[in-house]
């Protein structure tokens, strides 16, 4: 019995043994492949500078140099020069500024577009955030009906109160406005009675050489007419002179202003009278006579119009009362509609609870449309700022210009030679990078060479090694105090900070990460550990680069190394 036992045990032992043994192996397989199902890929973040370091790191050759090249970066016109060969030039002295409309226009219109954005995101932050302040007040305000109440019928008060002070504040202005305009007409006067003193001479100071004997010579009356009004006037003026302006005597003082004004103008018509009945001489000639006539044609323009202002500011003074009482009234019917406001209060809470609820889900969704629209403005500008300066043509060290290439209006393209600055002490560094890492810099960018010294990109190779397919780059550095041993080799390090933005402000992307079809253009976005195709409008291709005209964002996740090999929904791992 027992022996039976322990066969049945064994049997049973042996049984889970083996189904033990065939779940294991069946599970294998499975986790195999699903742990071979996740690809490995490398990515790049939209939007972000220098997508994969901010610092390039190469070994170059020290070499002896003893001149710099200095080319021009755009396709522009030469507008002006300020060296000659032989001349001493410092490191940043302007040797030339070129012109190009084109780029002057796109940098107003990015400039324009960039601050617009930029100001309408202003906007829209602060407008969100009053919208849902203003929708909590208003929600806080009709379920403490009592509370909110208060809190309206207060803030309605303090626009009475301030409003009132707005109104003697107004009455105020109107006053020393009447003071200003007082001023302004006796400087007027004045001016119009020495003008006509110096035709028909009453005061017997200077008269204008050569009319005495021609004057009004075709109607001695219109002379002694001229005169009474002259003196009329000029009475009129002094009154005036000797009454100190006073904004409590606005009305009365402003009326005789006035009055003097229109004395002045009459007189200005007589003397044109004058003038029209003055002929021409020897001593005075006809042009004379016009100029003349032209001259009191203006000034009687110039007395209308501070006749047209005294009289606007009489109206003022005679509606302050009117104006004020209908400002007044505003402010008490303003008042009154808040304390209404009181009765209103719990049928406007629902309606309160559902506007908060709404402005705040739409705050988000607005501030990141304006957001993305300032970052592609943003781009643009950075672009069209960058082609401006390179018109702004500088000397990147010190130097003697041992060549001059260019001349007034000369027409030059990108690359074309400027100048030749030569230095006894420069050491130039020759090393090869990438072309995507040549692109990532420029010509005048600073270089770190042993952690300790500067130089600066002089001169990037515009073709690429045939066989290396790297770019030949130039660094120049001053070598005056030895620093450097020619035909040595040393650590270089450039650091980049470039937004990956084509000139016409498209997206650029590395070629390897497009997949083109004849069908389609698609790249892969990752989203979590999730990869999905978008699809992408493709431009020009630049190098190891292509643009990317619409499809993608900043902040987009972009499959690169091994995006050729993906399906939408594979599972990713990133490098």
């Amino acid at each position: 019995m027992n022996k039976k036992k322990i066969i049945i045990l064994s049997a049973i032992v042996l049984s889970l043994v083996l189904i033990i043994a065939i779940r294991t192996k069946l599970n294998k397989p499975q986790e195999t492949e699903k742990k071979d199902s996740t690809k490995i890929i490398s990515t790049l973040e939209i939007g972000k500078t220098s997508p994969e370091s901010n610092t390039i790191k190469a070994i170059g050759a020290v070499k002896a140099d003893t001149k710099i090249s200095i080319v021009s970066m755009q396709a522009a016109t030469v507008r002006a020069i300020y060296f000659n060969i032989g001349d001493k030039i410092t490191a940043g002295q302007k040797l030339a500024t070129l012109s190009e409309e084109s780029i002057s226009t796109s940098l107003i219109n990015a400039q324009t577009e960039y601050f617009n954005r930029k100001n309408n995101l202003e906007i829209v932050k602060t407008s969100t955030e009053q919208n849902i302040k203003s929708s909590e007040i208003n929600l806080a305000t009709v379920f403490e009906s009592l509370q909110a109440t208060k809190i309206q019928l207060k803030n309605a008060q303090d626009n009475y109160n301030n409003g009132l002070i707005q109104i003697e504040k107004n009455i105020e202005d109107i006053k020393n406005n009447s003071v200003i305009t007082y001023n302004n007409n006796l400087s007027k006067i004045f001016d119009v009675l020495n003008q006509i003193d110096y035709i028909i001479d009453v005061e017997d100071v200077k008269q204008l050489p050569g009319i005495d004997n021609v004057l009004a010579a075709k109607n001695i009356d219109s002379l002694n007419q001229s005169k009474k009004s002259y003196i009329n006037t000029k009475k009129c003026y002094t009154t005036l002179l000797n009454e100190a302006p006073k904004p409590e005597k606005a009305l009365e003082q402003t009326n005789n202003s006035l009055d003097c004004i229109q004395k002045a103008k009459i007189a200005i018509d007589d003397l044109i009278i004058v003038l029209d009945n003055t002929i021409s001489s020897a001593h005075f000639s006809q042009t004379a006579l016009n100029e003349q006539t032209s001259k009191f044609n203006q000034l009687r323009i110039s007395v209308l119009g501070s006749e047209t202002n005294t009289r606007s500011i009489k109206q003022s003074i005679e509606n302050i009362e009117l104006n004020s009482k209908t400002t007044k009234d505003n402010l008490e019917n303003a008042l009154s509609s808040a304390q209404n406001q009181v009765n209103l209060a719990e049928i406007a809470y629902d309606n309160a609870k559902l506007g908060l609820e709404k402005t705040k889900s739409l705050k988000d969704q607005q501030i990141l449309t304006a957001e993305i629209a300032v970052d592609s403005t943003r781009g643009q500008l950075s672009l069209a700022q960058k082609r401006a300066n390179d018109l702004y043509i500088t000397s990147p060290i010190n130097g003697i210009v041992t060549k001059k290439s260019i001349e007034i209006g000369q027409k030059l393209n990108p690359g074309q030679s400027i100048a030749e600055i030569s230095q006894l002490n420069l050491m130039k560094i020759v090393l090869s990078l990438s072309s995507e890492d040549v692109y990532k810099i420029k010509i005048n960018d600073k270089v770190v060479i042993e952690d300790k010294y500067t130089g600066f990109v002089s001169q990037i190779n515009p073709a690429a090694d045939p066989f290396s397919k790297k770019i030949e780059i130039e660094i120049a550095y001053n070598n005056e105090n030895k620093d450097l041993i020619a035909e040595s080799f040393v650590n270089v390090e450039i650091p980049v900070e470039r937004e990956l933005k084509s000139r016409n402000g498209y997206y650029l992307i590395p070629l390897k990460a497009v997949t083109i079809s004849q069908n389609e253009n698609y790249v892969y976005i990752l989203e979590g550990d999730i990869v999905h195709k978008q699809n992408v409008d493709i431009g020009d291709i630049q190098n190891e680069l292509i643009e990317i005209k619409s499809g993608l964002e900043d902040g987009f996740v972009l499959a690169v190394d091994g995006s050729r090999n993906l399906k939408d929904g594979d599972k990713v791992e990133i490098k």
